[in-house]
């Protein structure tokens, strides 16, 4: 009853809020942080790119899909070894802000010691991999790529304690690193021979290089690690982090079943993982968004700051609908072009799939929003419930549609799997926090997104005019956006400076 009375004093003040249209308050208090991450993940996005061009075009369909499958095990392991202890790091250092010391030294020692386990197992497992797969020399090639696995665990230790921190230059300065790192390394093999066991190679090399740059940023203390905060860990950290080895799993069932279940030509993988990529280029606005909420959401919850996370969540969903709709949509209208301008022409019939794609990864980055939203309020085992109950609908539509529409089917169970877990997930967030979204920022940005498209029509689309015309249409969406005062100077203020992580 309290917490109903509390809530709704509450309602009337966020509403307002929403009224005057830009949720200023909530854009501020996330800005810096996501600013940041967000430049940095673009610069990520582009280096990622970039190597996916040059890996495309030069290993061909066949050998790209090999590589795209994978490094989607590899990402899946990873997750897997990390723990959820990045999470329940940036969650535990905002509960026990004067033991934070002890707090990383346990993450660190936890990580280390699980990504170690998970890459003895890996390696054992690498030949039943490259049967389940039915990869030629495949034992050997997840075997290089596993190499990675201790690396990234503790790369991923960094992540956590970094967000608990709230040092969000800091790490996005290491994801800078690593993009420019791999690009550079891919580049060198592009001209010496390139080969699928050398990117693989690259990838570890990546890992190390930015782990280097953190370990002399933020050195590592001597303090023993305490057991009691271990065993915290250990206790948030397995949930989260099987929500996380879930979610992975949630995104690369397509991707292995199309895999596992085409007879077809084997060029459709390599077709079906570059325009998967492409998609999820996206996750350049969910990934720091969903980061930076849930370490500002942590905080505010710790002290029972409700105004603050209602506040917190409704600016991360405005940011995210403001970036993500125009982009779904004007991506999606020129799926085709887009792929053979980036790959060539071997590539143009995976459009088909990039437009389904799309769909799903702008919905998958509200989703992220919204189970970060509630695991931040101690909502683990539910979130785990949501994500649970959409693998076998994921996997029973696979297996479905991949037999009848190959490629389409693998996206079209990939969009409806996740739009309904959106849906379902948009709901327990709306009675948790309340309104995620007002009606005229909807209003507003549809309005401006189908203007500006319009306006882009006028431009040709075909070869580098495309180009063109997608600038085009983002300065006018942008000019729309503040004609219609959607986008004020308070948020623009927030783009500036680049970093005072210590004032915090």
């Amino acid at each position: 009853m309290k917490e109903a009375l509390r809530r709704s004093e509450l309602l009337p003040r966020t509403e307002n809020a929403f009224a005057v249209g830009n949720a200023a308050g909530a854009l501020s208090a996330l800005t810096r942080g996501t600013v940041q991450l967000l430049a940095a993940r673009a610069c990520f996005m582009v280096s990622g790119y970039l190597i996916t061009v040059i890996l495309a075009r030069n290993l061909g369909p066949i050998d790209y899909g090999v590589y795209g499958v994978i490094m989607s095990v590899l990402i899946w392991i990873e997750v897997l070894a990390g723990a959820g202890v990045p999470g329940a790091t940036a969650k535990l250092i905002s509960e026990y802000e004067s033991h934070a010391r002890e707090v990383e030294q346990a993450s660190r020692m936890l990580v280390l010691v699980v990504s170690l386990v998970a890459f003895s197992l890996s390696w054992l497992l690498a030949p039943a991999f490259a049967r389940l797969f039915d990869i030629d020399e495949g034992t050997t090639l997840f075997r290089l790529a596993i190499l990675d696995v201790p690396f990234a665990g503790l790369y991923f230790s960094y992540q956590g304690l970094l967000h608990g921190r709230r040092q969000f230059g800091t790490l996005s300065i290491s994801f800078v690193l690593y993009g420019l790192t791999k690009l550079f390394g891919i580049l060198a093999l592009s001209i010496l021979g390139l080969s699928l066991s050398g990117a693989l190679i690259v990838n570890v090399l990546a890992t190390v290089a930015v782990l280097v740059y953190l370990t002399i940023k933020a050195p590592p203390n001597l303090l023993r690690p305490s057991y009691s905060f271990i065993a915290s860990m250990l206790r948030v950290g397995l949930v989260m982090g099987f929500n996380l080895v879930a979610m992975q799993v949630l995104t690369n069932i397509d991707l292995w079943s199309l895999k596992i279940l085409w007879t077809g030509e084997a060029e459709v993988i390599g077709l079906y993982v570059a325009a998967l990529n492409l998609a999820k280029v996206l996750g350049v606005v969910s990934a720091p968004l969903s980061g930076v909420l849930f370490a500002s959401l942590s905080w505010s919850l710790a002290r029972k700051d409700e105004v603050a996370a209602q506040s917190y969540i409704g600016g991360a969903c405005r940011l995210a609908f403001i970036m993500l709709l125009p982009s779904c949509v004007l991506l999606a209208l020129h799926a085709e072009s887009v792929m053979v301008l980036l790959y060539s022409d071997i590539y143009a019939s995976s459009g088909a799939y990039l437009s389904l794609q799309l769909i799903a990864f702008g919905l998958w980055a509200f989703l992220d929003i919204y189970l970060n939203a509630l695991a931040s309020a101690n909502k683990f085992y539910f979130v785990s419930s949501i994500v649970l109950a959409l693998m076998p609908i994921s996997l029973l539509l696979n297996l479905a549609l991949i037999p009848r529409l190959g490629a389409i089917g693998a996206a079209l169970s990939l969009m409806l799997t996740i739009g309904l877990g959106t849906t379902v997930a948009a709901v327990f967030a709306y009675q948790r926090f309340g309104p995620l979204i007002s009606l005229s920022t909807f209003r507003r940005v549809v309005a401006a997104t189908a203007l500006a498209i319009l306006i882009g029509m006028l431009i040709p689309a075909t070869g580098p005019w495309l180009i063109v015309r997608f600038a085009v249409v983002a300065a006018t969406y942008f000019l729309l956006l503040c004609l219609l005062k959607e986008i004020r100077w308070e948020d623009l203020k927030a783009f500036t400076p680049w970093a005072e992580e210590q004032s915090r």
